[in-house]
């Protein structure tokens, strides 16, 4: 139901259930949904990026050979303008990929600091009632 764009109210209202119990399924979705994006960004992606990289080098080694074997013209300006495309290509392939790796760096350390935040907060109380008590 939240996919069709209905409010955790309404939905609770519906299944006639506490708003709070599908405020804790949201949650999970949403985790279990994050983890599934992590997952594919570091252990599925890669591969398909060297793959994808890999069938358009083939793609451009190949128009090479055409563009400097065959006697037509016409099938020399295809093949160099396949060549350019399929250059481009991977330079929209590599930058995408940096960009993930950017996003995934920014969430490691968003994850430290919150990993550090919650460690640090219990020393702070303790000194607080250190000093309290002095």
């Amino acid at each position: 139901m939240l996919s069709e764009g209905y409010n955790q109210s309404h939905i609770s209202r519906v299944l006639k259930v506490h708003r709070s119990t599908i405020s804790i399924d949201v949650q999970f979705l949403r985790e279990q949904a994050r983890n599934q994006i992590h997952d594919f960004i570091t252990e599925r992606l890669p591969m398909a990026v060297t793959k994808s990289c890999t069938a358009l080098d083939n793609i451009t080694s190949t128009a090479w050979n055409l563009a400097k074997n065959s006697d037509d013209d016409r099938v020399k300006l295809q093949a160099l303008t396949l060549i350019k495309e399929t250059e481009k290509d991977k330079i929209d392939i590599v930058s995408n990929v940096n960009i993930v790796d950017q996003i995934v760096s920014e969430t490691e350390n968003r994850q430290q600091r919150l990993v550090l935040q919650n460690f640090e907060e219990p020393a702070e109380d303790k000194q607080d009632e250190a000093e309290a008590e002095v």
